[in-house]
């Protein structure tokens, strides 16, 4: 699966500027307007040493799915409350859930102070 996806040169390129960032801002997004692109095992994405993720600084890898028509959403009243239930994988060490969180505080932004 690496090699399908950064198996040419410039795609390496890219990559490689990826791991020169510093650990904490190494995040791999794919994005698909397909579901199907979104099943796929990309935890298991790996290089020579091993899976992205099991790196000594890992390298967290965040699924979306580009909806050409997106549904409507329900108009909401603040202060909003989310729950986040993050999984740890056994030996992964401390996950930052800020990081985690990225996608939902991004969003919520917009609405200042009081959405959280």
């Amino acid at each position: 699966m690496f090699d399908a996806v950064f198996g040419d040169a410039p795609a390496m390129r890219i990559y490689q500027k990826f791991l020169d960032q510093p650990a904490h801002r190494r995040r791999l997004i794919i994005e698909a307007t397909s579901p199907q692109v979104q099943r796929l095992p990309w935890e298991l994405l790996a290089e020579s040493s091993g899976p992205l993720f099991a790196r000594r600084v890992p390298i967290s890898i965040y699924r979306r799915v580009l909806l050409p028509n997106l549904p409507d959403v329900r108009t909401f009243e603040l202060p909003l409350r989310v729950l986040m239930i993050t999984s740890r994988p056994e030996g992964a060490g401390f996950i930052d859930p800020r990081s985690i969180a990225r996608g939902v505080l991004d969003a919520l932004e917009r609405y200042g102070p009081a959405a959280g």
